[in-house]
């Protein structure tokens, strides 16, 4: 038999349902928010994926042993803002004490974001592509035999940090926002 939905009976299944789906909003936010790819940047959530490593030969901004991948930079959406900063300097690769030379994003190309109500459905995610050459042959070979490349991703003068690690497939890289072990 059907039991009598009454308003009360309706308002006490209401009740216990917006709860259960509030609450159920607190527990998925105890789990960390972030993907072992991304890193936290003041208001930004940067992403970097489909990183691949190539070797030909080479070293400098002519070498052929180079690091590529996308970046995802996306902006929160809590406090209205707007911000225009270069590219330049943004993305610096390092791995030990040597620097990996930034072919790309390159210039005078800029990040422009805004979460702001008219201009959000455009400006609040970008994308970019990476592409990073070392230096000298001595550096690939370390990585290539398990350093890291460490990203340093600076916006608004905060920095945020993702490694990179050649996972001994062809081409096939791991990124990770966990500080390698000492």
């Amino acid at each position: 038999m059907a039991e009598k939905m009454t308003r009360r009976t309706f308002m006490k299944s209401a009740a216990a349902a917006a709860a259960a789906i509030s609450l159920s909003g607190v527990l998925v936010g105890c789990g960390g928010g972030l993907a072992q790819d991304e890193v936290q940047i003041g208001a930004f959530t940067a992403k970097v994926y489909n990183a691949k490593a190539f070797w030909v030969g080479g070293t400098g901004t002519n070498s052929s042993n180079y690091i590529t991948a996308t970046a995802r930079l996306t902006l929160d959406t809590k406090n209205s803002t707007f911000v225009s900063q270069q590219y330049q300097g943004m993305f610096v690769g390092t791995i030990g004490d040597s620097a990996l030379s930034t072919n790309a994003p390159n210039g005078s190309d800029s990040l422009v974001a805004s979460n702001m109500p008219v201009l959000s459905a455009f400006l609040r995610k970008t994308e970019v592509k990476l592409k990073l050459s070392f230096a000298e042959e001595k550096d690939f070979v370390a990585f290539k035999n398990g350093t890291p490349v460490k990203l340093t991703i600076t916006i608004n003068n905060t920095p945020g940090y993702l490694y990179l690690y050649w996972n001994g497939e062809q081409n096939g890289l791991v990124v990770t926002n966990a500080a390698p072990q000492a």
